[in-house]
């Protein structure tokens, strides 16, 4: 599928200096900033929810991460097919849906963790949300580096760094606060 993906250019002229879009890249940053904090508000606690409700061993847990981690780098040499096949306006939302349809349907295996059959779904929703969750990331850092044009390149970059870089320091401060709550009582 062809699209039509304009680089916005901004004029300049030679006696001025360069002036940072500021409002372009907000707006283009939002999207990034909702998916980062989503991220850094469940990653963490993953493992956690394995071993409290599922009884997985970190030493099990690290083996169903390393294949997810196989996972996501298989999905990421598909990423560009994916693209070219379908466009940014399918693809990016539809693995960001799956993905979290996923992390949902493996929340839910809590309500029925008596059975076996719960760990086993549980896992094939990891398996499946790892590869998915991150397919969406190059086509997203593509598509809005191509939006906010060559002049805001570096300050956009820059600035999505910070966020995915603040999304775990933000969970980290989550942590702390509920385990210091789950001790406390």
């Amino acid at each position: 599928m062809k699209e039509l993906i304009e680089e916005r250019a901004i004029t300049r002229d030679h006696h001025h200096k360069h002036k940072t879009d500021w409002h372009l890249i907000i707006k283009a940053l939002i999207p990034t900033f909702i998916i980062a904090t989503g991220a850094g508000l469940t990653i963490p606690f993953i493992s956690l929810f394995f071993e409290k409700v599922h009884r997985v061993s970190t030493g099990e847990f690290s083996t169903y991460s390393a294949i997810a981690s196989l996972l996501v780098a298989y999905a990421a040499l598909m990423v560009p097919k994916i693209k070219k096949h379908v466009g940014y306006k399918i693809a990016i939302p539809t693995t960001q849906s799956l993905a979290v349809m996923s992390l949902i349907a493996m929340a839910t295996t809590e309500l029925y963790s008596q059975y076996s059959i719960a760990l086993f779904i549980a896992i094939a929703c990891y398996l499946l949300r790892q590869p998915l969750m991150n397919m969406a990331g190059p086509m997203t850092t593509e598509l809005v580096l191509n939006y906010v044009g060559k002049n805001n390149r570096e300050i956009t970059s820059a600035l999505t760094s910070a966020i995915w870089s603040g999304s775990w320091v933000i969970s980290g401060f989550w942590l702390i606060f509920f385990l210091d709550l789950a001790f406390s009582s």
